[in-house]
């Protein structure tokens, strides 16, 4: 299942920032002529419903800055992050959260992590611990298990992360900390989507056993190390 899923979230990450970057609509709707029998466009059949994750990672790849006219010359090929690569990570960090790989891909860097919560009771008074990223756009793709996850703005006992924290570093780039009493709460299950844009804090408000997600961070401030591999795949 963990391969299946990882192979279908990258193939399709792929495809999605590829045709962000060639495709830019403009609209014309207040000039254009109104149809008549001999302009009338043909009727066209309607498109095949788009997956989940498709729709998912279109979303992360349009939220990239066009950049520059000239811009920087695309990759050469492809990065692949295999199932036995995540489990590598897994099996040495089986908790908390590790950046994968990271790669420049012309007018951004993109980096893939592995997040894994361990069970997780419910707090007395209903809040929960959570992230907000300043800069950047986090879609998870969840892997294994299950739990509640809380998002919201409205947020108290905000600290801002260290700059010499991996967080900052290696993960997220500037980032809060922050504790979430009240917001919107949903159940996640293996195959669910969430995307998560900048000055959103998310957290984990239940996990009854555990629950594992890859986590697609597009950095287009270039905040993160160009380049990175964990550690702890095996070459």
């Amino acid at each position: 299942m963990q391969r299946a899923l990882l192979s279908c979230a990258l193939f399709t990450l792929s495809s999605s920032v590829a045709y962000s970057q060639m495709s830019m609509p403009t609209t014309h709707a207040a000039m254009a002529p109104a149809p008549t029998a001999a302009n009338k466009a043909p009727a066209v059949a309607p498109s095949a419903p788009v997956s989940p994750l498709a729709s998912a990672f279109s979303a992360v790849a349009a939220s990239a800055p066009a950049g520059d006219a000239k811009g920087k010359p695309q990759p050469n090929g492809p990065t692949y992050i295999w199932a036995t690569d995540v489990q590598d990570v897994l099996k040495d960090q089986p908790t908390g959260d590790h950046d994968l790989k990271s790669v420049d891909i012309g007018k951004l860097n993109l980096s893939v992590g592995v997040v894994s919560h361990h069970k997780e009771a419910p707090s007395a008074d209903g809040s929960a611990g959570c992230i907000l990223h300043h800069g950047q756009t986090e879609a998870y793709v969840v892997i294994e298990g299950s739990g509640t996850l809380v998002t919201s703005t409205e947020i108290y006992d905000a600290a801002e992360a260290e700059k010499t924290s991996t967080v900052y570093t290696t993960y997220n780039g500037p980032s809060t900390h922050a504790r979430i009493k009240t917001g919107e709460r949903h159940v996640v299950h293996v195959g669910d989507v969430v995307i998560i844009p900048p000055e959103v804090c998310h957290g984990w408000a239940d996990v009854p056993e555990s629950v594992v997600y890859l986590t697609v961070r597009p950095d287009p401030e270039r905040s993160l190390p160009i380049g990175y591999v964990n550690p702890h795949i095996k070459k």
